[in-house]
């Protein structure tokens, strides 16, 4: 952020993101995500499985992280098996994914083959002009961190096998 420029995806329009417009972006998404999320508990693990811009990702995740959950974004290039496993390991009960095809059906097979149902919404993923465009309403209370657990995880499809093991 800064004054760096940036392509809106959304109309591919060049446009000056400055950083109090990404903090705005990052209280917008979080009020979009909260409408969505049906647990009073907290934090739990919100995976991202999406195939968005850099900067609507970049604020999905931290508003994530501002209502006080842990945002786990998985990369789209994992099977479906992979992403099964990761949301039982991790007891991920929401998916914030994008509408492209190939996310969409690793999404349906991955809450069907669900015996448990623990997978309990999808939440579509923010777009750019959705967060980054107009006034916001600000989140409140700001969640404060317990610095000892873990705030965001992160897994990539690089591994070369599935391991019960990361997660113990």
């Amino acid at each position: 952020m800064g004054t760096y420029g940036s392509h809106d995806p959304d109309t591919e329009d060049v446009c000056m993101i400055l950083w109090s417009e990404g903090i705005a972006a990052f209280h917008t998404a979080g009020q979009y995500i909260k409408k969505y999320l049906h647990d009073n508990e907290s934090p739990i693990m919100i995976s991202i499985l999406a195939n968005a811009d850099t900067l609507t990702f970049f604020a999905t995740i931290l508003s994530i992280m501002c209502l006080g959950h842990m945002p786990f974004t998985i990369s789209i290039r994992n099977s479906v098996p992979a992403v099964t496993h990761l949301m039982k390991a991790t007891n991920s009960k929401y998916f914030v994914v994008t509408p492209d095809g190939p996310v969409q059906k690793i999404v349906d097979i991955v809450c069907h083959q669900n015996d448990d149902k623990k997978i309990t919404t999808t939440i579509p993923m923010p777009t750019f002009s959705e967060i980054f465009i107009g006034s916001y309403e600000p989140l409140l209370p700001f969640k404060r961190p317990d610095w000892k657990s873990t705030a965001f995880i992160m897994h990539s499809s690089g591994t070369t096998r599935v391991t019960k093991r990361w997660f113990s």
